[in-house]
């Protein structure tokens, strides 16, 4: 869970920069709020909360 918060915390960080991809990330995580005044609360992902299987956010480009 902890991890979990982690990630949502570095993604609502990163969503200035990456508005896109951390968008996306969040909707994987189940939280949609992207707003800084999400940060407050850090129990916002339940502790049951379950992630399914997604593609990833960055593939992998293969140079051969």
């Amino acid at each position: 869970r902890f991890c979990l918060e982690a990630l949502r915390i570095s993604a609502v960080l990163l969503s200035p920069v990456l508005p896109l991809k951390m968008d996306e990330l969040l909707k994987q995580l189940g939280s949609e709020d992207s707003s800084f005044d999400s940060l407050d609360d850090f129990a916002f992902i339940d502790e049951n909360h379950t992630i399914e299987k997604n593609p990833p956010l960055f593939p992998r480009v293969d140079l051969k």
